[in-house]
């Protein structure tokens, strides 16, 4: 990959995550993030009535609850879009990143399925919507014998990238996926 076409690690994002969600919507995670700002949101609501009209039985339980929830969903947010939004893009993870693709396809070319599975399996941590990678973890599933990790793995694909460059390749894998079960 040219040096100018990687992706930059997005600060801005990390900025708006303060609000959980809002830097999901920044780095193209739109669903995950109106889940976390609904959530956080609603579990912050919550603390805030709870502390300015505590019910008898369960007020201060409400607070802590509503604190505790909303404070870990807004943290978990934040590091969500630091973990993919600005370190996965770091150019020194990014070089990382791809040596371990060329690695496990390498591995994959010589029909080592269970050394390729593990360095693809360890790429989705750093980035689990990447379509390449789930769609080599397809053909490979496909290939060692199991269409239902297959076709897991080509919708998540297809459903991470529709507009892909590589978008007929998943659909022919999971083709291949189905028709293999």
């Amino acid at each position: 990959m040219a040096r100018n076409n990687r992706p930059q690690p997005n600060w801005v994002a990390l900025g708006l995550s303060a609000i959980a969600g809002l830097g999901h919507l920044v780095i193209g995670r739109p669903r995950r993030g109106l889940l976390l700002f609904v959530g956080a949101s609603a579990c912050w609501n919550l603390a805030l009535v709870s502390w300015l009209a505590p019910v008898d039985p369960l007020g201060s339980w409400t607070l802590r609850v509503g604190i505790g929830v909303g404070g870990t969903l807004s943290l978990f947010a934040l590091i969500d879009v630091f973990r993919l939004g600005v370190y996965a893009r770091l150019p020194h993870v990014v070089e990382r990143r791809e040596e371990r693709l060329k690695e496990a396809v390498a591995f994959y070319l010589r029909r080592d399925f269970r050394a390729a599975r593990k360095l693809l399996d360890g790429l989705l941590d750093v980035d689990p919507a990447d379509p390449v990678v789930r769609l080599y973890l397809a053909s490979l599933e496909r290939r060692a014998g199991s269409p239902e990790r297959a076709v897991h793995h080509a919708r998540k694909a297809l459903a991470a990238a529709p507009h892909h460059p590589f978008q007929p390749e998943i659909e022919r894998e999971l083709h291949l996926a189905r028709s293999a079960r």
